[in-house]
């Protein structure tokens, strides 16, 4: 099989105000072996206020596969930074995609869990943060592709999880079908570039020490710290999964 012959698509998702994360950005899918796969959505950040310009990138991405017929993407944002070579990388996504149950939506190459539970040698059935990097399979890209992100945040139709946040990622994290790499493949840069600022608000006021995004940073160091909690939490949360795993919960 050629290097990511299963996937029919590669997005990466990025600002115009950040060219220098695209130039690091492309060396990455360059070593990856993606960068002639793969297609720049480029949004300004006059698009609209976050999360829903955040999240309506993502589903720009799978609105853009559909018309090209794509049943099977990787969505990157481009802060993204792999942890393996093109086909080493590939190869651990390629086997864990074989392995998936039919059916699954998404596979995360990096996360932030909050449970998981092992379903097989390195595969997790994942509640997680981080929307950095993932497979999306066809039945999210449907999912992703009918959302109106700048409607349908702000009326409340978009089930969230709120330990995550208000965007894409607490979607992601209460989707059912999602999966991840174990250990993880990708993580997020936490360089002080970020576009978040974790001590003060876009208008320059300073952060409640409550606030989420005074930790962001905090939280994309310990991705892989963490995923190793879930690993050893695994047996418990197997044990408690109707309790908190999407499919199980009431719609709402």
């Amino acid at each position: 099989m050629a290097l990511w012959d299963s996937i029919h698509g590669s997005f990466c998702l990025g600002l115009s105000s950040r060219p220098d994360r695209q130039s690091e950005v492309r060396r990455q899918l360059e070593r990856a072996g993606l960068a002639a796969r793969t297609t720049f959505l480029i949004s300004s950040p006059a698009d609209g206020p976050k999360p829903p310009a955040i999240f309506d990138s993502h589903c720009a991405a799978a609105r853009e596969a559909k018309t090209r017929g794509f049943r099977r993407i990787l969505i990157f944002e481009d802060d993204v930074c792999f942890l393996r070579d093109g086909n080493s990388l590939a190869g651990v996504v390629e086997r864990t995609m074989a392995r998936l149950p039919e059916g699954w939506q998404g596979l995360f190459l990096g996360h932030f869990p909050l449970r998981a539970f092992f379903i097989g040698p390195g595969i997790l059935r994942t509640v997680s943060g981080c929307s950095h990097a993932y497979v999306a399979n066809g039945p999210l890209i449907d999912w992703l592709a009918a959302l109106d992100p700048h409607k349908d945040l702000p009326a409340g139709r978009i089930p969230l999880n709120r330990l995550v946040g208000q965007g894409i990622d607490a979607a992601l994290a209460e989707r059912p079908g999602m999966y991840a790499c174990f250990p993880m493949v990708a993580v997020q840069s936490a360089s002080p570039s970020s576009n978040i600022d974790p001590q003060r608000n876009r208008d320059g006021s300073r952060r409640s020490v409550f606030s989420k995004y005074r930790y962001t940073h905090l939280a994309l160091r310990c991705m892989r710290p963490a995923q190793w909690v879930a690993a050893f939490l695994s047996p418990l949360h197997w044990m408690t999964r109707r309790s908190w795993l999407p499919e199980q919960k009431p719609s709402r």
